[in-house]
């Protein structure tokens, strides 16, 4: 098989994997890591990673019911300095070194719908949105400290959000890479207020008034394998659980604190 043909493969294996619920609630920054494992290459001028698979994760932040979730995954990076990626955004490695990472990116926000599950029915929508922001990611050997700091511009939850990640990787076996982490994400007022407020408006019996306020969101645990199966394909699993904290965790909407996610994918970096 040539590499065109792979490519053509890889796209046609993405495209399958999008369901008509891809709007909802997602969160590809995370479930979709552990397919970026491996400490990017700073060579070629073209670094391509394309990947698919399914996920499970709760219906909305708070659920407690686990649904099915697609996970996609398709990078393309350039010199080894500018990048497009469903899992990292569309960035600029403004600073670059052996060990460091430093600039800025743009990310989507994919929102989440009032019919996601009955807790929200009645509630507005929360739109999808655009965010803006900062990261730095760097390797203190086998230890990556990721942090970064979003702002939404458009017409989504119109708030702030953050978050630092802190994972020790190595491999096990010259074809298996683990890795374990950590991470503390951080919410401001109006991200708080579109994803756990109930206003007065859309008061039920099992839904009270509730203004939330911005403060930790979470954090978490979680563990990734990435398993080389061939010249260039891989497998890559994520397991991972949050709790809730603050306002999260106190909202009528959240129906469980604690958050888990399981993902799987299978893919193709040349």
């Amino acid at each position: 098989m040539t590499a065109a043909q792979r490519l053509a493969l890889c796209f046609a294996c993405l495209l399958a994997a999008l369901p008509a619920q891809a709007g909802k609630y997602l969160d590809w920054g995370n479930w979709l890591s552990a397919g970026n494992a491996l400490r990017p290459s700073r060579g070629a001028n073209w670094a391509i990673n394309v990947a698919a698979g399914p996920g499970y994760a709760p219906t909305h932040i708070g659920g407690s019911e686990l649904e099915s979730k697609p996970l996609v995954l398709l990078e393309a990076t350039y010199k080894g300095r500018y990048f497009f990626s469903t899992q990292q955004g569309i960035g600029w490695n403004l600073y670059r070194s052996a060990a460091t990472r430093i600039g800025p990116r743009i990310t989507v926000d994919f929102g989440r719908d009032a019919n996601d599950a009955p807790i929200l029915n009645g509630l507005e929508n929360v739109n999808p949105g655009v965010e803006a922001g900062l990261f730095i990611e760097h390797f203190f050997g086998a230890i990556r400290v990721r942090g970064d700091l979003r702002q939404e511009l458009l017409n989504g939850h119109n708030g702030f959000v953050g978050g630092l990640d802190v994972a020790f990787a190595g491999r096990v076996s010259p074809t298996v890479l683990l890795a374990l982490g950590a991470q503390i994400n951080v919410m401001g007022d109006n991200y708080a207020d579109a994803y756990f407020s109930v206003p007065v408006g859309a008061v039920r019996a099992d839904r009270p008034f509730f203004p939330a306020v911005g403060g930790v969101r979470d954090i978490g645990l979680y563990g990734q394998a990435q398993v080389d199966i061939a010249e260039g394909f891989y497998l890559a699993l994520d397991m991972r659980g949050n709790r809730l904290l603050g306002d999260a965790a106190s909202s009528p909407l959240t129906l469980d604190e604690f958050q888990f996610f399981l993902g799987a994918l299978a893919g193709y970096r040349f």
